[in-house]
């Protein structure tokens, strides 16, 4: 087959010529859909060099698994696809790191709250616990309950609420921050009833 005949060869024989390792019939695939799957990656992550990664590792992918590829539909669908899949793939990974990070950050906040809040004098923490505690949902008041005072693990918090080990882990993560803000909030309040 010349460069011309490739041009204006189907998509379906192309495909069926790549399945036999004809590189050209690979790279005709690649160069009338490679500006497409960029678009689809680029309008999902919205970040030309992630979507430049994604573009690459969708045709990877295609071209891995063709033998999957059924022949009675269009190749084109089959890839945008691999394409949009690996880019929502890929934002829910970055999603999970950015949570990831915001928790670090929340935790050592938390921590260094705790610290602070460490020099008040005994009775002084529990009453200023006790109202930050008040303020919470009942949820989230007993995910912390249930963790720090009790001392449960995540697993065990799962059986006793119902929800999934995960959830359990987003809750407590949402109340800590929660109580955190609580507390700051009573802390500057009382701070400035001091001055």
């Amino acid at each position: 087959m010349s460069v011309t005949s490739l041009e204006e060869t189907s998509d379906l024989i192309l495909v069926q010529r790549a399945k036999e390792n004809y590189s050209p019939a690979v790279a005709e695939l690649i160069n009338r859909y490679k500006g497409m799957v960029y678009t689809i990656a680029l309008k999902v992550l919205k970040d030309k060099d992630e979507a430049e990664e994604v573009a690459q590792e969708s045709f990877v992918k295609a071209f891995t698994k063709l033998n999957l590829f059924r022949m009675d539909s269009g190749f084109s669908s089959w890839l945008y696809r691999i394409a949009y899949n690996t880019a929502i793939s890929r934002t829910r990974e970055k999603k999970r790191e950015m949570e990831y990070k915001q928790e670090t950050v929340a935790t050592e906040s938390f921590e260094q709250q705790a610290k602070a809040f460490s020099t008040l004098e005994q009775d002084d923490r529990k009453r200023y616990l006790n109202q930050a505690m008040q303020q919470l949902n009942s949820d989230d008041s007993l995910m912390l309950i249930l963790f720090y005072y009790d001392g449960k693990s995540l697993e065990e918090i799962s059986q006793i609420t119902g929800y999934s080990d995960s959830n359990v882990k987003v809750r407590l993560y949402r109340a800590r921050k929660k109580l955190h803000e609580e507390l700051e909030k009573i802390l500057h309040n009382e701070t400035k009833t001091l001055l």
